[in-house]
């Protein structure tokens, strides 16, 4: 097994990500990344003993381009006998504006859709194995090309926008969200070892041009700024970033424990309502108030989605201020108010 597609085997037993009889779907977008993970997969799949399909998702947003990405997608999966799973988005369904996000959370709603076994109406599945595979019975794990250089954009992106200790540690190998388990196998892998690999076997790729477009924030940090960054200050950034990244989680791993038990100590859950004492809230250090209180969102609203350090900062603010009687109504679903020297967080339907 070459070098690159070694450290690739070792990532996922070192963390976990893959064991014998899962089921992984990879997010197969035609680009260098995932293109890389797709040979990767397919090479270590029956070394562990796993099912190996893929998932792509053509938005429509780059006229033919699209739809060249999508016949890549469909071809590079029928010449290696890779099963598919595809949802082509209709044109007219796309916002004005956000499309960044709106791409992101219709992927990660297609991805939740296919841990659950039950797609879309409008995916399709080609199947281009032999096999017959049960797929009522698994809960496959998602597969996610991710780089370190897309950690270092995703932790510059974070610290730019102010998200606290949960945003500067960046991704990790394995997580969970709304049901998805999420793998990262490349995490920790430089993008022009990639790069490299695939030239030099001559692995075709497609390219999307809107990577470069600067009208969109991500792309202005990983095309300007960050190589200014290198140039000038650190060719080492991302190894940097990185080293920091798991000194920060291992930090904030600590001070959620801390904060768990104190938790346990100073409230008591009834269905959908979650009572703090507020007393003794306001005798913690900040740190612990913010991770405490995204700590009692979760457990009151079962998620932190879209929940940002800047609203636990307006929630602190209100807290603090004995002049706001109203409720605090800045986190979709859920209620908070005082009441007899506690924090009332309610649950409110969607």
């Amino acid at each position: 097994m070459q070098a690159l597609i070694s450290q690739v085997y070792q990532n996922i037993k070192q963390n976990q990500l893959i064991i014998q009889n899962d089921r992984v779907i990879l997010g197969l977008s035609g680009g260098p990344d995932s293109v890389f993970l797709f040979h990767a997969l397919k090479k270590i799949a029956n070394k562990i003993g796993f099912v190996f399909q893929a998932a792509h998702v053509n938005y429509n947003l780059r006229a033919q381009a699209s739809i060249t990405d999508q016949k890549f997608c469909q071809k590079l999966c029928q010449n290696n006998q890779i099963d598919l799973w595809l949802l082509n988005v209709n044109p007219k369904h796309h916002p004005s504006t956000g499309i960044e996000n709106w791409a992101r959370q219709l992927r990660y709603d297609f991805f939740q859709r296919l841990t659950i076994n039950q797609p879309p109406k409008t995916a399709k599945f080609f199947c281009n194995t032999q096999k017959t595979t049960d797929l009522s019975k698994d809960k496959p794990r998602i597969a996610l090309a991710h780089t370190q250089n897309d950690q270092t954009e995703t932790i510059m992106f974070n610290f730019i926008r102010g998200s606290g200790l949960m945003g500067l540690q960046g991704m990790s190998f394995n997580t969970i969200i709304k049901s998805i388990f999420l793998i990262r196998p490349l995490l920790n892998i430089p993008k022009n070892q990639i790069i490299d690999y695939l030239q030099e076997n001559q692995h075709q790729y497609q390219i999307d041009f809107s990577n470069f477009d600067l009208k969109y924030s991500r792309n202005l940090l990983r095309q300007t700024i960050i190589p200014k960054l290198k140039k000038r200050l650190n060719p080492n950034l991302d190894q940097t970033i990185s080293r920091n990244a798991r000194v920060i989680k291992s930090c904030q791993r600590y001070l959620e424990e801390k904060a768990k038990k104190n938790l346990t100590k100073a409230s008591q859950q009834k269905k959908h309502r979650l009572i703090l004492n507020h007393d003794f809230f306001k005798q913690k250090p900040l740190i612990i108030q913010t991770i405490l209180l995204r700590q009692c969102v979760k457990k009151t609203r079962g998620h932190l989605l879209n929940l940002s350090q800047a609203v636990i900062f307006d929630l602190l603010n209100y807290l603090n201020n004995p002049a706001k009687k109203k409720p605090f109504q800045s986190i979709k679903n859920l209620l908070i108010f005082k009441k007899n020297g506690t924090i009332v967080f309610q649950k409110t339907p969607k």
